[in-house]
């Protein structure tokens, strides 16, 4: 399966018993501040979306960065070795959801190993200070992206 975004209730009622364990996992790793639960409550309420693959789940939010209007992938879990590659795969469908929603680009928050993948996709990795070393960003320019305008 290519990555989707899972956008039902019945969907995400199926899905969520899938993933929740890759999303538990993931989550023991990160390094973002914001509790499981309140991952979960995101979702429900739609603050947050939910992307699948076969052997993956990526969690994902628009928010501001740097002032700029960004799609973050903030969480990424699923089997060893298989998930990075196939969320990788899938950054056309969420560079296109970014751009549907006005984003400057892709944010992601994540593993050092993320470095090894991310580069070749066109991300930047972003040095910082303190707990967020692992940032990385794709710029995205295609001119549909206007200052501003969150529609």
């Amino acid at each position: 399966m290519a990555v989707k975004k899972i956008d039902t209730a019945e969907e995400f009622n199926v899905e969520i018993v899938r993933v929740l364990p890759w999303l538990v996992s993931a989550h023991a790793y990160t390094n973002n501040d914001i509790s499981f639960p309140d991952i979960l409550k995101g979702l429900v309420e739609r603050d947050h979306q939910l992307w699948v693959t076969d052997n993956a789940a990526c969690v994902t939010s628009i928010t501001t960065w740097n002032e700029k209007r960004v799609c973050c992938l903030f969480l990424i879990g699923g089997e060893r070795g298989k998930a990075m590659p196939e969320i990788a795969a899938g950054v056309g469908e969420l560079e296109a959801y970014a751009r549907k929603h006005n984003c400057a680009g892709l944010l992601g928050i994540g593993r050092a190993l993320w470095k090894k993948r991310l580069p070749a996709l066109g991300f930047q990795i972003v040095e910082q200070d303190g707990d967020f070393s692992n940032v990385y960003f794709k710029e995205l320019i295609d001119g549909e992206y206007t200052e501003g305008n969150n529609n």
